[in-house]
């Protein structure tokens, strides 16, 4: 069995025959872990705009540092 070897260029030549070996770990393991760092992702952005979003709201009791329209 020929292994793939890396031209000067640096491009992988994979010869004829070659297969991959298969991942490690099945298909819905891999998207079980993708949805549950997608979920943490999503909560983690969405609770730091919303903490900002209130701090920014209720932090100023007077008129708006930014100006009325």
């Amino acid at each position: 069995m020929e292994l793939p070897r890396v031209n000067p260029v640096g491009v992988v030549e994979v010869p004829a025959g070659y297969r991959r070996r298969p991942g490690r770990h099945g298909a819905r393991l891999r998207l079980a872990a993708m949805a549950i760092l997608g979920v943490f992702l999503a909560s983690s952005v969405g609770t730091t705009v919303y903490s900002l979003g209130v701090h920014c709201i209720t932090s100023f009791a007077g008129p708006s540092p930014f100006g009325s329209p």
